[in-house]
């Protein structure tokens, strides 16, 4: 799996720059790459080797040695990293090495053991500051639209039943944790979503108040108003009462007043077929509305579900077009794409850039009727790699994760 750059102009401007390389085996994937919320940089982890590498647009890099972590994210403002710590095995990497010793195989294969820790990681002076110790496992994590606060579910074990589940907030500056909502009796946390969209697109934080969805076996629910002073954020009410263990996506608005939820599956058992699809819910002043706008098709699956950057509109995709919406949920147009992987809008709202097959392509967006609305950026050999996701905007250039079947390059003697 390979992450590369093309500089604005596309696959004719310049070779693609590779950002980084990893061989993916097992059952997890051990690298991923996050663009910074405020499109000043991107970040690698790569666990076996315990550390973050941070890439600026302009190609200046600085990595952090004893980052362990699987899941990560950015603060609003781009300048730090909060995540969860993978605790050390048997086996391990020693504490200090830059590579693994001979012979030793760390490709995490299986699922690693519960994170205990989060931790925050300040890239100005590279002080790595742990928030939260559990005795239990720790999972989820988000930040607060302001960066304030980082939001995650705490399960603990408690003797002769089910672990207790905890929908938790952390201050980043003084350590202080809250509980936001507490389930027990077999009741369990599914999920939850704060509205990081608001800063994801490239708005910026905001010190508007605003809510958290969160979802349990038992029941969709959302909180009342919260804000940078904190208060008291508690449960505000039910949205749908049913279990949420097959809600594939939670998408707020950057307004923070509509969410869009995806239903892949019927929520119960026997359930009818057409409660599978999108769900639009509209906070207007004390009144909540949830209704449903799309019905999945048999056997169709979505992916990639956004809103755009200002708002304008809300898409998803599935494995070939990709759908746009008004924001209240009205078809607008489908684009057919073969073989999508993944999209993602540009600030502006003026294109997409869509990774389908082994190709990645601007989608142009307002053109004259008439005019080509596809650019491609690049194409890769279909001979040598299985596909292309993971399509981002890093400044001036266009960011793709190509994978490569390296067992077939093995038998060709590549």
């Amino acid at each position: 799996m390979t992450t590369s750059a093309v500089p604005e102009g596309g696959a004719s401007a310049a070779s693609p720059k590779t950002l980084t390389e990893t061989e993916v085996t097992g059952g997890h994937i051990n690298h991923n790459y996050q663009i910074a919320p405020t499109g000043e940089g991107i970040a690698t982890v790569d666990p076996r080797l315990e550390r973050l590498k941070v890439v600026r647009p302009g190609g200046q890099e600085r990595v952090f040695a004893g980052v362990r972590c699987l899941e990560y994210k950015w603060s609003p403002d781009g300048q730090r990293i909060a995540y969860l710590e993978i605790p050390r095995e048997a086996g391990d990497l020693p504490e200090g090495a830059d590579t693994p010793p001979a012979g030793v195989d760390l490709t995490l294969e299986g699922a690693p053991s519960p994170a205990r820790t989060l931790r925050v990681l300040d890239l100005a002076d590279g002080r790595n500051a742990i928030l939260v110790e559990s005795k239990g496992a720790l999972r989820g994590i988000e930040w607060s639209p302001h960066g304030q606060r980082v939001y995650y579910i705490e399960e603990v074990p408690k003797p002769g039943e089910s672990p207790w589940h905890y929908l938790m907030s952390v201050d980043t500056g003084s350590g202080a944790t809250t509980e936001l909502f507490r389930a027990f009796d077999n009741e369990r946390i599914t999920f939850f979503n704060p509205p990081v969209s608001v800063f994801e697109g490239g708005g910026g934080t905001t010190e508007a108040p605003y809510r958290l969805i969160y979802g349990t076996n038992r029941g969709l629910y959302y909180t009342t108003y919260d804000g940078k002073a904190h208060g008291e954020m508690r449960k505000g009410g039910m949205l749908l009462d049913r279990p949420t263990d097959t809600i594939e996506n939670v998408e707020w608005s950057p307004s923070m007043d509509r969410a869009v939820i995806y239903f892949r599956y019927p929520p119960v058992i026997g359930a009818s077929i057409h409660e599978r699809g999108l769900f639009l819910v509209s906070f207007v002043g004390a009144a909540v509305k949830v209704e449903q706008f799309y019905e999945l098709q048999e056997g169709e699956h979505l992916h990639t579900i956004w809103w755009s950057p200002r708002g304008g509109r809300f898409s998803a995709a599935n494995r070939g077009e990709i759908l746009l919406f008004t924001p209240e949920g009205t078809p607008i147009t489908r684009r057919p794409f073969e073989g999508i992987k993944g999209y993602t809008w540009k600030r502006d709202e003026s294109e997409i850039l869509v990774a389908h097959g082994t190709r990645v392509a601007r989608w142009l967006l307002g053109g004259r009727e008439g005019e080509p609305d596809e650019v491609e950026v690049a194409r890769l050999d279909p001979e040598r790699y299985a596909f292309v996701a993971d399509p981002n905007y890093l400044g001036d250039r266009y960011i793709y994760t190509s994978y490569e079947d390296l067992f077939q390059r093995r038998e060709k003697g590549d």
